[in-house]
């Protein structure tokens, strides 16, 4: 199972965040567990969303 996320504030990105959790997904094998994410308004560091990547991050593995 993977879980990929990114804040949508990042610092430093050679390429959009929304395209790196796509290129992820799509290079998936087909029978993998993948959930991908953008946490709005988060930086690198996730301050301030910590909360937000807790929900994110229980959620994904109560649900395997």
């Amino acid at each position: 199972p993977t879980l990929a996320f990114y804040g949508t504030e990042g610092e430093a990105v050679v390429l959009d965040q929304a395209d790196c959790l796509r290129i992820l997904r799509e290079s998936a094998p087909v029978d993998a567990v993948v959930r991908t994410e953008l946490i709005d308004g988060a930086a690198h560091s996730y301050a301030g969303a910590e909360e937000s990547v807790a929900e994110l991050v229980r959620g994904f593995v109560t649900s395997l």
